[in-house]
């Protein structure tokens, strides 16, 4: 059982490391991590239950991103730094909100 699941954490380990080398490769760094840590800090501002902050971050990392494609769409502009900023406008605006609404009470 032991020996099962050390062979199922390296193969998810190697298979996860080999997926994020290439996504470096083909999208770029900055870009790469923006996808995998902002989503997850927007979900965590609401709530604290893991299966929670997935679907927040899936939806709101959807939601803006989808916004980023319009944006470089609609104005010409290179897609991949409107995500990045789209995500990173969208966690300070959520935080913004939330420190704003505790110091009302």
């Amino acid at each position: 059982m032991v020996k099962t699941a050390i062979s199922g954490n390296f193969c998810f380990s190697l298979s996860f490391a080999l997926v994020l080398v290439k996504s470096v490769q083909m999208a770029g760094i900055l870009q790469v991590f923006a996808f995998l840590i902002i989503p997850a800090l927007i979900g965590k501002l609401f709530t604290g239950k893991p299966n929670k902050v997935l679907i927040g971050g899936w939806l709101l990392g959807f939601l803006s991103s989808s916004f980023g494609l319009f944006a470089s769409y609609k104005w010409d502009l290179p897609t991949a730094p409107l995500i990045v900023a789209s995500l990173s406008i969208l966690y300070f605006l959520i935080l913004l909100v939330k420190v704003a609404g505790k110091d009302r009470w």
